[in-house]
C-alpha cells in the first residue's frame, strides 16, 4: 500500500512537486457522495495552490452538473477529474495524495486509501467512525459545506498534523483491516 517510490513517480507524472498539495476523492459520483459539496468546500477554503483530483464516474448529468460547478467556481485549473481506475491505479494515485476526501456517504475505497497512508476527513456517520478510531482523519456533518471548509483548512495547513494522521491510518489498517486479521475475527 504505501509505497514512497510510487508517490515519488506518480506525482512526477501529474506535474506536482514535492511540496505541492494534492487532495482525492475516489468513488461512484452521485449526490449523496457529497462530490457537489466537496467542490463548494474546496472554493472557499482556498487552499492555496492545492489540487484537488476527483476519481469516478456517476450518470451523465450528474457529472456535467459537477463540471459545471467546477467552472463556476472558477477551479477548472485546480481540480482534475479520472473516470474509474482499476485497484492498481487508484493505489498509485492514493500514494501521490496528501489528503482523502469522503464527505459523502461512505465508499469502499476509504480503506484503501488508509492503507496508502492517507488521512481522511469523512462524513460523521456510525458505519465508518471506526475508519479514524487512531485520530487518523476528521468527521465532518452531512451536507455541510462550512463543516468540510472548516476541516479543509485545518489539514492543508499543517502538514505536521497530516503526517501524523497518515502514518495513523497506515496502522490503523495493519492492526484492523489486513486480510489475516479479518479471517481471525471472522473464524471467533
Amino acid at each position: 500500500c504505501v509505497d514512497p517510490e510510487l508517490r515519488r513517480a506518480q506525482r512526477e507524472k501529474l506535474g506536482l512537486a514535492s511540496e505541492d498539495l494534492l487532495l482525492v476523492h475516489a468513488g461512484k459520483l452521485a449526490p449523496n457522495k457529497g462530490v457537489g459539496v466537496l467542490i463548494e468546500a474546496f472554493a472557499s477554503a482556498g487552499a492555496g495552490p492545492a489540487q484537488l483530483l476527483i476519481i469516478g464516474a456517476g450518470e451523465p448529468a450528474y457529472e456535467a452538473e459537477l463540471d459545471r460547478l467546477i467552472a463556476a467556481r472558477g477551479l477548472s485549473g485546480r481540480v482534475k477529474r479520472l473516470p474509474f481506475l482499476s485497484t492498481v491505479e487508484l493505489n498509485a494515485y492514493f500514494n501521490a495524495a496528501d489528503l482523502g476526501l469522503w464527505p459523502g456517504n461512505p465508499s469502499i475505497v476509504i480503506q484503501e486509501a488508509l492503507c496508502a497512508g492517507l488521512p481522511v476527513i469523512i462524513q460523521d456517520h456510525p458505519t465508518v467512525k471506526h475508519l479514524v478510531a487512531y485520530e487518523n482523519g476528521l468527521l465532518v456533518e452531512k451536507d455541510s459545506v462550512a463543516s468540510l471548509t472548516g476541516a479543509l483548512v485545518r489539514l492543508t495547513a499543517d502538514p505536521e498534523a497530516r503526517a501524523r494522521m497518515g502514518q495513523a491510518s497506515r496502522q490503523l489498517i495493519l492492526d484492523h483491516h489486513t486480510y489475516e486479521r479479518i479471517s481471525d475475527e471472522f473464524l471467533r
